[in-house]
Parts: structure tokens; sequence; C-alpha cells
């Protein structure tokens, strides 16, 4: 990879946090005929889907990124050591602890030891603490809904007052900053079989395009909803992800979906509440041309059945609607990391008879150099490129070799021509 321009933001790739983006581009008529999916985030790679047409895009298929942004925080269980005149209400735990659920993931780095428990992991939601309590639903611009909490029948009995709470919202100034939906937070439990985790938040889906036809087929990047748990606790829903649209023509109805993910809805157990898992955080849809947009947060999740709480979401709430904007200009680096490519070493002229060998050597500075010797053509008075032929050797490199020479390569030519990626050629 060369970069020809400074970079308009620092990075620190020491720490795994930067990743190289290919953009694929195409020319002319383009229809997607299967549906396009965004690989899912990985922790260090994945959760983008970029393509840009000089042209038009037509759908025969959806293009979609939802579910591929930031993950949700798994489900661990963990045999609870709860006495009801004890309450877990710290912010983080370590991992694997008893006392809080995994957080999910946002944008900030982890801390060892602080991956678990009812505090927001940034847009990440916070996991349900000890005990049984539901896990925060991701954030984007806004915020994921907390979790709800455990009530059990009876006072002595370990109540959950302490869910995740939701993803916190993000600023995206100073400068153009495109996000992933944060991860839910997972629900406490004891029993893998009895709870959920977070659901992962939508991707960053963008397109470039003269004109789109979509024939109704939708772009998503919406956060992940979760299924029912089990008897004890839900996990929170992922944020909406972001779609960036620079198309300059619509030719029919664009639907655009940013959803939050739905918290985990619970099957309690008749006569106690469980804590259901807070939703997801709408997204981001940033456009120019008029688009159908699903903004909304993703719903809490609730009891299912009867129980001592005053009402089924046992104060699980849900995620907060997302942003529809319009498209900003893409800040771009504009100052070259270098003039051009220049000549370190040029080729000097060789003098030798019948049967020697003639050594002509050049260097280029430059990112990404590549040669290409030339010979001078008198009679279609034109520079031709050499070929790797005897007796010519090494024509596409820095050092070209000529041997044997021959009375027939009297007065012979040559020159270089340096190439980059970057810059014009020398």
């Amino acid at each position: 990879v060369w970069v020809a321009h400074e970079l308009v933001h620092q990075y620190q790739p020491s720490g795994g946090g930067v990743q190289l983006v290919g953009i694929p581009t195409f020319t002319g008529h383009v229809i997607v005929g299967d549906t396009l999916r965004a690989r899912p985030w990985d922790g260090q790679t994945g959760g983008v889907l970029a393509l840009d047409v000089d042209g038009l895009l037509e759908l025969a298929a959806p293009i979609d990124a939802s579910a591929c942004g930031f993950r949700g925080g798994p489900k661990v269980a963990e045999p609870s050591q709860c006495q009801w005149f004890l309450q877990q209400n710290d912010w983080y735990y370590p991992m694997g602890s008893w006392r809080g659920a995994p957080k999910g993931e946002g944008i900030a780095a982890w801390i060892a030891g602080k991956e678990a428990g009812r505090g927001p992991q940034a847009n990440g939601g916070g996991g349900g603490n000890d005990h049984n309590a539901g896990g925060g639903g991701g954030g984007h611009l806004t915020s994921g809904g907390q979790g709800g909490e455990e009530v059990p029948p009876s006072v002595f009995g370990c109540h959950g007052p302490y869910p995740g709470k939701g993803g916190r919202p993000l600023d995206a100034a100073p400068g153009l900053r495109l996000f992933m939906g944060g991860g839910g937070g997972a629900g406490h439990t004891e029993y893998l079989s009895a709870s959920n985790e977070g659901g992962r938040g939508g991707g960053i889906l963008m397109l470039w395009a003269d004109s789109l036809r979509t024939h109704g087929f939708r772009l998503s990047a919406n956060g992940e909803s979760l299924p029912v748990a089990n008897g004890e606790s839900g996990g929170g829903g992922g944020a909406g992800g972001t779609i960036w649209l620079d198309v300059a023509t619509a030719l029919d109805t664009i639907h655009a979906w940013v959803r939050g993910g739905d918290g985990g809805t619970v099957d309690n157990q008749t006569g106690r509440c469980a804590g259901p898992g807070g939703g997801g955080a709408g997204g981001r849809i940033l456009t120019q041309v008029p688009v159908v947009a699903e903004l909304a947060g993703g719903q809490n999740g609730i009891n299912l059945n009867p129980g001592p709480c005053d009402d089924p979401a046992s104060q699980a709430a849900p995620g907060e609607a997302g942003v529809l904007a319009p498209l900003p200009d893409l800040p771009q680096g504009t100052q070259p990391l270098a003039d051009g490519l220049s000549w370190l070493l040029e080729p000097a002229d060789a003098v030798g008879c019948a049967g020697d060998t003639a050594t002509f050597a050049l260097a280029a500075a430059g990112p990404g150099v590549t040669y290409q010797w030339q010979r001078w053509d008198g009679t279609a008075g034109t520079w031709v490129p050499l070929a790797e032929t005897p007796p010519f050797a090494g024509v596409d490199g820095p050092q070209l070799v000529v041997a044997p020479l021959a009375d027939t390569l009297d007065g012979l030519q040559v020159r270089a021509v340096a190439s980059s990626p970057c810059f014009d050629p020398i």
C-alpha cells in the first residue's frame, strides 16, 4: 500500500485498531444479482461494505450490512454466590466474574479486568449484574436502552436491581466519523440455556453511484435482535449501523434501514420477573437523495409470564431513534507526501567491443517504483519498449544488461521510464 497524500487523522495501527478497506470500482451498468453482504467485524477486520459505480447501480437483491458491526457481549454462565442483603452494583468486573455479565463491544479499547458489568463500553451496552439482570442495548449517535431488573418472589431472594446500561451516544464531530453500531451487553445468568448474548451492531455501508435503481430492495445496516431467553435474562439489542449514500440520481424509491435490534424477551418462571434486554439505538443515514428511512430504536424485551414486577419490561427500555442527515463532504488529504518521482542514479554511456557486456544502472526515489527500459527506433522516430530476449536482460528492473555486444548494436540508444501508482512517470 502506498499513500500519496497526508492522512486527515492520526491512527494507532500497533494496537490492532486500524484496517484498510478496499473500495471496488466499476464502470457502466452494474446489477446486484444476489444479496451483497458485508463480512462481519471480527475484532480486527470486517464490518464495512463499500462499492463505487461510475454509472448505474441496479439492485435485483438487497445490500446488507446488518449485524456486521461491533460484537455483543458473549454469553457466560457462572455459578452465582448472591446473598439477598448484598448488592452487586459496580460498573465493571473482570471477564468470567459471577457478579457481572460481559459488556457489548464499542469504540473504546478494552481495559483488562473491566470487560464485564453494567457500565457501557462507550457505545457498547453494559452487561447485566448479578442476579439475572438484563443487558443494555448498543448505542450509536443516540443511546441504547437499559436492561431490565430481576425481581424475585421473596424479599429474601436474590434481587437484580443493576441491569446493564445502554451504550452511550457518540459524537461524530470534529470532522466526519462513521461508526459501526455498538454491541448489546449480555444478560446475567448461571445457565447457558437460560439467557442470551448481546446483539451485534450494524456495520457500515458506503455506496457511490451516478444513479441508483433499487426495485424495492433494501439497503440495510440494522442491529441484531435477540431470540426469547429460556428463564433468566435477556441480552441487549445491537445498535443500527451507518449508511453512506452518495448517489447523484435516484431512479425509484430507496428504502434504507438502520433499525436498532430488539432486546431479549424472557420466558420467565411464573412468579419471578427476570431482566429482559434493552433495545439497541437506531443508526445513521447520510444521503444527498430522498430515502424512506427506518431509524427506529429497538424495542426492549419483556417477561412473558406474570410476575411480581410492576410491568412486564421490569424497567428495561427501548433504544432511541437514529439520525437522518444530509451527506457531508468526505474529508480527504490533499497535501502530497512527496513532490513526485526523482532520479537518484542515472545511467552512464557505455563503450565496448563485439562480444563484450554493457551494463546500464539507475535508481528512482518514490513509492512503488517500477521500471521499463526502451530503445530508440530511428526509423519510426519513437521510443520502443525492450523485450526480455537476448541480448537484453533486466528490461523491467533498475539494471539493464546487454550481452553480447555486436556490430549491429553500434549507436544503440536506451533509456528507462520510472513509474509509480502515486505520481506521473519520469
